[in-house]
C-alpha cells in the first residue's frame, strides 16, 4: 500500500493541503495517509515541575488537534486508512524518522507557508524539507483548492544525471490524474546542446516515452520567466522540478526572484529529489 505523508500544524494552510491530497487520490484503491505533527520543546525548561506541567499540557493540546484533523479525514474520506504521528523534534527529522521505519512512503504532503515569492523567508526546516529528503515534496499554497488536474509539467535539465531522474513520481501523478505530461527543457545558452545534452534529451524521451506526453525545448537566457510563461500558456495544474544539492532550481530556493516567482502562487509544485 502507498503511503502519503501530510505534515500538519493545525492552521487552515496545513487542512487545505489534506484537503487537496484526499481530492487527489480520493478514487485510489491502494492509499493510506499519515498524518505528522512535529514540535519542539523549549531549551529553557527544564525538569522543574512547573516547565513539565507545561509541557504536558501542550502535548494533550496537540492530541487533541491531531485526533480533530484525523476525525475530519475519516469523516470526509472514510476509505482512506488514516493514521497519527506526533514526533518531539523538528520537521526535517520527523519526516526522516518516518522514512526510516516506513519504505511504503511515495509522497510528502504540505501547505506552503506562504508564497513562492517569500521563498527566503520561509523556515529554513521547509526549506530543507523540499531539497533535502528522498521522496517528492507537494507544496500546496493555502489559497489554492483542488481542481482535477489537467496538464502538468516537469522542468527538467537535460544534462544532469537522467538515470536518477525519479520518473515514477512523474508516472504515478500522470496514471492517477489522466494529465498531459509536458517535459520542459530551457536552453539558456546554445552552447549546452552538446552531445550530454543530446544524449540526456534520449535518454528522458526513453524513460516517458510518447504516450500523452510532449517535449519542448525552449532557448531563452531567463529560465523563471521561461518557465512562468509556459506555465500559464498551457495551463499547468501542478509543476515538478528538482532542487538536488546544485543547479538552477537548488539556487532559486535560496535566492529570492520575488517578482517572477510570485506568478507560480497559482499551482501546487512538487519537489523531485533524484540527485
Amino acid at each position: 500500500m502507498n503511503t502519503i505523508l501530510v505534515a500538519t500544524n493545525f492552521s487552515a494552510t496545513s487542512r487545505n493541503a489534506l484537503h487537496y491530497i484526499s481530492e487527489l487520490m480520493k478514487d485510489q484503491e491502494d492509499v493510506s495517509i499519515t498524518l505528522l505533527h512535529t514540535y519542539l520543546i523549549p531549551i529553557t525548561y527544564t525538569g522543574e515541575g512547573v516547565a513539565l506541567t507545561a509541557v504536558k499540557d501542550a502535548l494533550v493540546d496537540v492530541e487533541e488537534k491531531m485526533n480533530d484533523e484525523a476525525e475530519w479525514l475519516q469523516e470526509n474520506y472514510p476509505q482512506f486508512k488514516a493514521n497519527t504521528k506526533i514526533l518531539v523534534g523538528d520537521l526535517q527529522d520527523g519526516i526522516e524518522t518516518i522514512l526510516d521505519d516506513n519504505d511504503n512512503i511515495t509522497l510528502i504532503v504540505m501547505g506552503a507557508p506562504g508564497e513562492y515569492s517569500e521563498l527566503t523567508g520561509w523556515d529554513k526546516d521547509v526549506l530543507n524539507v523540499l531539497i533535502e529528503l528522498p521522496v517528492p515534496v507537494l507544496t500546496v499554497p493555502a489559497h489554492i483548492s483542488y481542481q482535477p488536474i489537467r496538464n502538468i509539467a516537469f522542468a527538467a535539465d537535460f544534462r544532469s544525471k537522467i538515470e536518477h531522474v525519479p520518473q515514477n513520481g512523474v508516472a504515478r501523478m500522470k496514471e492517477v490524474t489522466g494529465a498531459h505530461l509536458h517535459i520542459v527543457n530551457v536552453v539558456a545558452d546554445p552552447t549546452q546542446e552538446n552531445e550530454h545534452w543530446r544524449a540526456g534529451k534520449i535518454r528522458l524521451q526513453e524513460i516517458f516515452g510518447e504516450n500523452d506526453v510532449t517535449y519542448h525545448v525552449m532557448r531563452e537566457p531567463k529560465i523563471v520567466d521561461c518557465i512562468i510563461h509556459f506555465v500559464e500558456e498551457n495551463k499547468i495544474d501542478c509543476l515538478f522540478v528538482m532542487p538536488g544539492r546544485h543547479g538552477f532550481w537548488y539556487n532559486l530556493f535560496h535566492k529570492s526572484h520575488t517578482k517572477q516567482l510570485a506568478k507560480l502562487n497559482k499551482l501546487p509544485i512538487i519537489a523531485l529529489h533524484g540527485l
